[in-house]
């Protein structure tokens, strides 16, 4: 699986975003490339000034079997 950043905060601040949002999922191969990726995204915004926000969501997987439990919520709040 691969990384897809598919609009820049360019591209937001040129359509006069209020906000950049990513979307992670955590227990996927590429979680880590995908956190990396979400934090470049948030110091292009701080640089540009215009708010970001990182959704992170955990999904069934060998290290979170069941995505709804206590674990799998509190390794994406730590994220």
């Amino acid at each position: 699986m691969t990384v897809t950043v598919c609009w820049s905060v360019d591209d937001a601040c040129r359509l006069d975003a209020d906000v950049v949002l990513t979307f992670v999922q955590v227990g996927l191969p590429d979680e880590l490339e995908a956190l990396a990726q979400a934090a470049r995204v948030a110091a292009a915004c701080d640089q540009a000034g215009i708010p970001f926000l990182c959704e992170i969501m955990p999904i069934e997987s060998p290290n979170y079997p069941d995505a709804y439990a206590p674990d799998a919520i509190a390794a994406c709040v730590r994220a």
